[in-house]
């Protein structure tokens, strides 16, 4: 499981949706908001033709998955 998650956060750091800093032996990783706003903007004005509910309806559906 380490290791999937470790290679995921290496995804999303080489994306830029993810920072990450060393602290001692421990890396700490945190999210980039202007970059996960701005992914978001892009989905929606491309994506989406600029319809919110399109991704309101996504996250609805993906909740109801859970």
């Amino acid at each position: 499981a380490f290791t999937t998650t470790s290679a995921q956060l290496s995804v999303l750091t080489n994306a830029g949706l993810v920072e990450n800093r060393r602290a001692g032996r421990s890396i700490i990783y945190s999210a980039n908001y202007k970059a996960i706003r701005s992914l978001f903007g892009f989905l929606l004005e491309d994506c989406c033709q600029n319809r919110p509910e399109i991704l309101q309806n996504l996250i609805t559906a993906t909740e109801d998955q859970s």
